[in-house]
């Protein structure tokens, strides 16, 4: 598996610890609390951006990533 992600963004948020995002394949990778690393292919820039500056991180991850449809994988 390709590692694609160097830096990560630490978030204030219950369930996310940190996030990374590759503009050049749509892809966003979040590392959870709990330890789950997910990646979500086919986000567009505005929505990582927009997602970046929100400051209710869990409820817009929850209505525009988690249950928008983009496909992903788990990574550990």
């Amino acid at each position: 598996m390709e590692e694609i992600f160097v830096d990560r963004i630490k978030v204030n948020s219950k369930r996310i610890d940190s996030m990374a995002y590759d503009p050049d394949s749509y892809t966003l990778e979040i590392e959870f609390k709990n330890g789950d690393i997910v990646r979500y292919f086919g986000v567009p820039d505005y929505i990582f951006e927009t997602f970046s500056n929100s400051p209710v991180k869990d409820q817009f991850f929850s209505k525009y990533i988690d249950h928008a449809g983009f496909s992903f994988e788990f990574i550990e």
